[in-house]
């Protein structure tokens, strides 16, 4: 296996090496209108977080407002990695004025980037699959407020679990811990799903939008968290759980984006 490349070991601040790509169209009402929107996923590729951003088109001036935006809350990027996209290639002249490089994987070579398409997978094939059922639902506004809460749904995975069963370990390191300094995450009262399916209906936006979110975090649960769970049962000798042992619930009373440790 080759050594890992620098971008990926160099002590940085979050996103100053990045992975980058767009997804979408997504139906949202405008007025009377209905209109297509998108989605920019940006993952840094040292801490493993995510940003996303929502664009109206797939232009190269929509992905420039779009890289505008992520810096102004993110800080500066040097390096960003990513697909050859007719709109990112147009934007690599502009984006080298602001000191940003684009590095482009071949043509058609997508696994040379699958530190960051990685991420973008999972978080795409959970996204669209809610939005493409329920998104025509949602205005601009909501459709922004289910991708920042979903972005933080991500950003809260922990990154390592190897300790996890040793009750001396400290608080699994999530990305944000790392882009924002804090461990605590909003609380919210979780019901289940099919307790809150009358809210996909509701008059208030905010209540749909809240339940589209409590979907990706069910899904996100099922489909995906459970991949960072070891499967060495059939290959390494271990002992049965006992009396005193750290371990990791699911417990659907928790609200969204809460770890707890027993």
């Amino acid at each position: 296996m080759a050594d890992l490349p620098e971008d990926r070991l160099s002590p940085c601040s979050p996103f100053w090496f990045s992975g980058c790509d767009s997804f979408g169209p997504y139906i949202v009402k405008s007025g009377r209108r209905k209109c297509e929107r998108y989605g920019v996923l940006f993952t840094c590729l040292v801490s493993r977080a995510v940003h996303i951003e929502v664009v109206h088109s797939l232009t190269t001036d929509s992905l420039l407002n779009a890289f505008r935006r992520f810096v102004a809350l993110r800080g500066a990027v040097r390096e960003i990695k990513c697909d050859q996209g007719t709109n990112l290639i147009s934007a690599r002249n502009e984006l080298l004025k602001m000191g940003c490089d684009m590095v482009f994987n071949p043509p058609i070579s997508s696994h040379r980037g699958g530190v960051w398409e990685r991420m973008i997978g999972v978080a795409r094939r959970i996204i669209e699959g809610i939005l493409c059922e329920h998104g025509s639902r949602l205005d601009d506004q909501g459709l922004m407020t289910v991708l920042s809460e979903a972005t933080s749904i991500i950003n809260s995975r922990p990154l390592n679990v190897d300790h996890i069963s040793d009750p001396q370990s400290l608080e699994p390191l999530t990305p944000n811990h790392l882009i924002t300094m804090k461990s605590k995450v909003i609380p919210r009262a979780l019901a289940t799903v099919d307790a809150e399916r009358s809210d996909l209906y509701a008059t208030k936006e905010w209540r749909r939008v809240q339940y589209m979110i409590d979907l990706f975090w069910s899904r996100w649960k099922k489909e995906i968290v459970q991949q960072h769970m070891s499967r060495a049962k059939w290959n390494t000798p271990r002992q049965n759980l006992k009396i005193g042992d750290l371990v990791l619930i699911i417990n659907e009373q928790c609200h969204r984006s809460y770890w707890k440790l027993v």
